[in-house]
């Protein structure tokens, strides 16, 4: 007889669990080789990088591999012990932590390279979030600094999202993605359902994510407001510039060295 838990639990804590494997699709290397161009293209040494939003820390792991020296920070503590075991698995020493990106655990001018990536700012549901970022990031680069992240954008939301469920069955987990769009508020609501086979037991875990879909010009006044320079605003890592059909925005920023 299973014995089925039902619990719900902080965005990612559940999904952890399963994340790689619903996300093998992402091409994290080719998101990778753009982040390296562009720190060459801006005459950037290969230096300590914080990977906020880190996740599993796939992203920190093949930046090792590119002569960088990460450290990852995540909200979600499931996410962070998986980051562990694989860099663990993979005989890579990198520090992995805990915490919220509007309040970094870290000295001033400690990196030479912020990142930010898949929608970990989408997550900031207030522009005076977005705010508390920027000024986060800028307190911890070196004069000079990198900052790059990206945003899902309200195209992506609307043509690829709204109202759609994803679901997928295997053998040890099964989930239900459902996604919710409010155009007033410009927030899309995602309930993900996972099911995961323990032995006899099945554990049910439910998140719910909101995310806010950002005007692209309207972050890039935040941003440039903050004290960066805008290098350039990308169609999901490639080597183009965004349009209003991009799915993704990825903005390539740096902090003066007079500031």
């Amino acid at each position: 007889m299973h014995m089925e838990d039902i619990s719900l639990v902080r965005p990612y804590n559940g999904f952890s669990l399963v994340y790689d494997r619903m996300m093998k699709h992402v091409n994290y290397k080719r998101w990778t080789a753009f982040i390296v161009a562009a720190l060459k293209r801006l005459g950037h040494p290969k230096g300590f990088v914080l990977d906020m939003g880190c996740g599993t820390g796939t992203v920190s792991l093949l930046l090792v591999e590119n002569g960088y020296k990460p450290v990852g920070l995540d909200l979600s503590i499931g996410m962070i012990r998986k980051a562990r075991e694989k860099s663990i698995h993979a005989g890579i020493s990198i520090p992995f932590l805990q915490g919220d990106m509007r309040s970094l655990p870290f000295h001033g001018r400690s990196f030479d390279v912020v990142l930010s990536l898949y929608d970990s700012m989408n997550y900031m549901l207030e522009k005076e979030d977005l705010r508390k970022v920027f000024q986060e990031v800028k307190r911890v680069l070196k004069k000079g600094g990198v900052f790059i992240f990206d945003l899902a954008t309200e195209w992506n939301i609307i043509r690829n999202f709204d109202g759609r469920t994803f679901s997928e069955e295997h053998d040890d987990f099964s989930y239900i993605w459902t996604n919710e769009y409010d155009r007033s508020m410009k927030i899309v609501c995602s309930r993900l359902v996972f099911s995961i086979k323990e032995g006899a037991r099945t554990k049910k875990f439910v998140e719910i994510h909101r995310q806010r879909m950002y005007d692209v010009m309207e972050v890039a006044k935040v941003l440039e407001g903050s004290g960066f320079v805008l290098h350039g605003i990308f169609d999901n890592f490639y080597p183009k510039l965004y349009s209003v059909k991009s799915d993704r925005a990825v903005f390539v920023s740096s902090i003066g060295i007079s500031t």
